[in-house]
């Protein structure tokens, strides 16, 4: 048995796509149905935290169909509220939100529509108001674009955890324990 990090954390899922642009972190895509404001700080902060330890500094964008206010939806507002949570706890990361995924993914875009955004360059982490929104967006992006892909992992456990689907491939399968191992070792392979 492996337990969750610490009591009071949630366990997430994050999945990474190998795009031709760099690594892509998504998440939650398989956990958490409909995170609260602070489920999606607490993962952000995690995914961040995860996203490090392969050298890479996160640049983390939270994903909605609203774009910096333009809708009051209540998932929208979520977006919001878990941006102030998380710029509280980590003054220093480089996050942004709430905000569509071509901005996230588009410097050009978020220039022209939001010129003042802490993201000026293109998000490695996209952090989604729901499984659904997230389990969607990754499996688009893996189908169109044929990248690699690693994951689910969770996050929020003491130990490197994949999950693998039944149509993983043996590839896939081995790049998850290459992963695991990598990040269990802190980089040490």
């Amino acid at each position: 048995i492996i337990n969750n990090d610490l009591p009071n954390k949630n366990v997430y899922g994050l999945r990474m796509l190998f795009l031709e642009d760099g690594p892509l972190f998504i998440g939650d895509t398989s956990v958490v149905h409909d995170p609260s404001a602070e489920q999606i700080a607490e993962l952000t902060l995690l995914a961040a935290s995860y996203v490090r330890r392969f050298g890479l500094e996160p640049k983390v964008a939270l994903v909605s169909h609203s774009h910096f206010g333009s809708s009051p939806a209540p998932s929208a507002a979520k977006m919001r509220k878990a941006l102030n949570i998380i710029r509280a706890q980590d003054a220093e990361l480089t996050v942004e939100g709430e905000m569509h995924a071509d901005a996230a993914l588009n410097p050009d875009i978020m220039r022209s529509t939001f010129p003042s955004s802490q993201l000026m360059e293109r998000a490695n982490i996209l952090i989604m108001p729901t499984m659904d929104a997230a389990s969607i967006t990754y499996n688009v992006l893996k189908a169109a674009t044929r990248a690699t892909a690693v994951g689910p992992i969770l996050l929020g456990m003491q130990q490197p955890v994949h999950i693998l689907s039944v149509y993983s491939t043996v590839s896939q399968i081995v790049q998850g324990m290459v992963e695991a191992g990598y990040t269990d070792t802190g980089g040490d392979l």
